[in-house]
């Protein structure tokens, strides 16, 4: 009795003539030959998807086109064939998909899991395929392959890492003082970010580490653009700085408003930029303003930030070295400013005390203690604790202690008398200048017990 031999389907047989010449292949064969066998093969396939009569010869042949699609991808050269290479490229991704969307309940779960597998291999080797490529042209496949998937949550892990690499791409581009690709790249982040967001039940550890990668997306874009701003400020500076010119007074307040605007984008974020910018606006007052008590407030600050970010150390940046030459000349100056004050308007108190000055003079001549005892008894001080102890240095005590004791008498009285601690607005100027003169004699003798006792 003869047996009934299901005859095969036209779709079957076209993928049988496709395996044939996909297997003929190796990596003996010359490339030109590789492709076209490739593309044989491809044409094959693509009839059979057309001829299938149910689910299953669709899923294999829709499995089949996307894996020939794959390797014709290899065979391409990116720098002459760039748009073949995206539409191989699509063409796989889409392919792909629609072999595991129609998978379910035909296909076992790891027939499924080894498609996953090959969708991952091909989106992972576009780096090595197109590592000739510009950054964007690599980008362009690699984005045009994954927005051609319609499997949800491989689609949403790709998109991560499409953000991922743009937000890299933006850390490079801020490093080379890029900043207009560099706060586009961050730009460019947002859409990928947006479609794992808008994936039904994606896994939620893909989702916080979204939440992580916006915020990081968020300091680093403020980044960017306070460093942008300090630059801009810093041209405009080194173009206007040589000009004496009055015409060009609006800039210096142009100039300043952009260090303004780091400071604000920077505020909280990145300390370092805010004191850089602040010293900035320090120097922009002293030498182009000239408005010093701006300028103090500005170094001031600028300092403070620094300091408030140790253990680091800023000693070596021109900026914080700067800010603390700049303050300590204003302290100088302020410091020559008040002695030239005060000496012009001491000059008449002189005058007034010249019968006390002249005593004074004299008295220079007697022996230490008796000096200590005049000055004390004649012009004491104002404050009555200060006084000379009771019981005073006596030679009997040897020379050796007396020395001592006359050195420690005069130290103190030195601060008794001191001019800063003269109080004038309580007990006049007249008293401090008094107290200077007085002052000066007893920190001769002071000097004097300072040396060794031979």
């Amino acid at each position: 009795m003869a047996v009934n031999i299901p005859s095969k389907s036209l779709s079957t047989t076209l993928r049988e003539e496709g395996n044939k010449l996909f297997l003929s292949v190796d990596q003996n064969l010359a490339p030109v030959l590789q492709r076209s066998r490739f593309e044989q093969a491809l044409q094959k396939y693509n009839q059979a998807l057309h001829t299938a009569q149910d689910v299953d010869e669709s899923v294999s042949a829709e499995k089949n086109v996307a894996v020939v699609n794959a390797k014709l991808a290899k065979l391409v050269d990116p720098m002459k064939e760039l748009q073949l290479l995206m539409y191989y490229l699509k063409n796989a991704s889409e392919h792909f998909s629609n072999s595991y969307k129609l998978s379910d309940g035909i296909k076992s779960a790891f027939w499924k899991e080894q498609l996953l597998s090959s969708i991952r291999s091909l989106l992972e080797g576009i780096d090595d395929i197109a590592s000739c490529l510009s950054f964007q042209k690599k980008m362009s496949l690699f984005e045009a392959s994954v927005y051609s998937l319609k499997i949800p949550f491989i689609r949403a892990e790709f998109c991560f890492k499409i953000a991922e690499m743009y937000f890299h791409e933006s850390v490079y581009r801020v490093a080379d003082k890029d900043f207009k690709n560099c706060l586009s790249r961050l730009g460019d982040c947002y859409r990928p970010l947006a479609e794992i967001e808008g994936t039904e039940n994606c896994h939620p550890e893909l989702l916080v580490k979204v939440d992580t990668l916006k915020t990081d997306i968020r300091y680093q874009t403020c980044w960017a653009e306070s460093l942008q701003a300090l630059e801009t400020g810093d041209k405009l500076y080194a173009d206007y700085y040589p000009k004496d010119c009055e015409s060009s007074m609006e800039l210096a307040w142009d100039i300043l408003d952009w260090y303004k605007k780091a400071i604000v984008l920077a505020h909280e974020l990145e300390v370092e930029i805010e004191a850089i910018a602040t010293s900035r606006i320090g120097r922009l007052f002293d030498k182009v303003l000239k408005l010093k008590f701006k300028a103090r407030e500005s170094f001031k600050l600028a300092i403070e930030l620094a300091l408030s970010m140790q253990p680091r150390s800023f000693d070596n940046q021109d900026w914080f070295k700067e800010s603390k030459e700049t303050l300590e000349r204003y302290q100088q100056e302020q410091v020559q400013q008040e002695s030239d004050v005060w000496n012009k308007e001491r000059q008449k108190y002189l005058v007034e005390l010249e019968e006390e000055l002249e005593e004074l003079n004299a008295k220079a001549k007697i022996s230490d203690l008796d000096l200590l005892k005049w000055v004390y008894s004649s012009h004491p001080p104002k404050n009555k604790g200060q006084t000379l102890p009771k019981k005073l240095p006596s030679l009997s005590q040897g020379i050796t202690a007396y020395d001592k004791a006359m050195k420690e008498l005069f130290k103190k009285a030195v601060v008794h008398y001191h001019p800063d601690r003269s109080e004038p607005e309580v007990n006049g100027k007249k008293w401090k200048v008094l107290c200077e003169e007085i002052c000066k004699l007893f920190t001769g003798r002071y000097e004097c017990f300072k040396q060794p006792v031979g």
